[in-house]
């Protein structure tokens, strides 16, 4: 039996939940890596059929939706994983994301990014992310805080975003 966890195969945000073994989910994962996004979804939605209070397969739909551009699956998954299992990092740090992408939502994403931090407070990748809002927001200091937090715990921060935070906050 295979085992994908999401920090070492698919996911750079760390969410530590491998599939359980069921067949449709882990079949999901694959069809995910390789962009078959909507194989995916179905995949998931058969593990759920199974399992539905499998906060991991509504994380793993939710990723997929999100891919997919369907930002409200998207959301609703991960509100639903987080329901299930409120102590589950990952999730809130995906919400977090799209809230992010979907513009005008900073404070969520940042209130998101925040509780996957305290859910894990090594999560380093939540750190960098909660950075990139507090940067589009010109709060330069909370930034770096979180950036530095970031790179002490091994994140390597990319280059280019470095310099333009020094450059704009003037440190």
């Amino acid at each position: 039996m295979v085992f994908v966890t999401y920090e070492s195969q698919i996911y750079p945000f760390g969410s530590g939940y491998a599939c359980l073994g069921e067949s449709a989910c882990n079949r999901g994962v694959v069809y995910e890596v390789n962009h078959r996004y909507d194989q995916a979804i179905a995949d998931y939605t058969k593990a759920l059929e199974i399992n539905p209070s499998y906060a991991g397969g509504y994380h793993n739909r939710g990723v997929a939706y999100g891919r997919k551009g369907q930002y409200d699956k998207a959301l609703a998954d991960f509100t639903k994983s987080i329901a299930l299992n409120p102590r589950y990092a990952g999730a809130y740090y995906s919400r977090g994301n799209v809230y992010g992408k979907l513009g005008k939502h900073d404070d969520q994403a940042i209130a998101d990014y925040t509780k996957a931090l305290e859910v894990n407070p090594r999560y380093a990748l939540a750190y960098y992310s909660r950075g990139r809002v507090y940067y589009l927001r010109k709060e330069y200091g909370k930034s770096m805080e979180d950036v530095n937090k970031a790179q002490a715990l091994g994140y390597k921060i990319p280059a280019e975003f470095l310099d333009d935070l020094h450059k704009a906050s003037g440190k």
